[in-house]
């Protein structure tokens, strides 16, 4: 896999990712390019912009360079022609999400009971639990959320399961790149 990462940084860049955005295991784009020097140096020069740094001046996009975005390298297309199936599910939502949690044991996403509005709840699935079991078995799926219970005075925490309903409350679409 490591071979794929420099294309895996050209296809991020190539759609518009933000070069100072981390992945899940802690890796910047540029920490995904230690094989391949031109892309390690092209990201380089926009961090340093980025950061209001100076940087050595080189040619962006100059004839024959491999690191032109406009199209992206052989190798890379070779792959999409061969895995059709590849897609990405992303939700859309034009209002703020409240954070999801995805259990060990359990299927589905969930939503706590404390921060939706009481006429949400019609037809939901409940799941209540302890707090301590709460911490110990879920994880926030919401980039940004916390994971901590924030109900007072209770040692249960109240969740809903995020389903087809839910969502269209809450102004969520799922959208799909393939």
């Amino acid at each position: 896999s490591r071979g794929r990462r420099p294309l895996a940084v050209h296809a991020l860049l190539n759609h518009g990712a933000d070069p100072l955005l981390y992945d899940y295991s802690g890796n910047m784009p540029i920490d995904l390019t230690e094989e391949d020097l031109d892309m390690r140096k092209y990201l380089g020069g926009i961090l340093s912009d980025l950061h209001g740094k100076t940087a050595p001046r080189w040619n962006v996009v100059s004839r024959g360079s491999r690191n032109s975005f406009s199209t992206p390298p052989q190798e890379l297309t070779q792959e999409c022609d061969e895995d059709e199936s590849l897609s990405l599910e992303f939700e859309c939502s034009s209002s703020p999400l409240p954070p999801y949690y995805q259990f060990k044991d359990r299927e589905g996403q969930f939503v706590k009971a404390s921060d939706l509005p009481a006429y949400l709840l019609k037809g939901a699935t409940l799941l209540e639990m302890t707090k301590e079991e709460f911490l110990r078995n879920s994880h926030c799926t919401l980039l940004g959320g916390g994971s901590s219970p924030t109900e007072k005075d209770s040692k249960n925490v109240r969740l809903l399961r995020l389903d087809e309903s839910l969502r269209k409350a809450l102004g969520i679409s799922i959208e799909t790149l393939s």
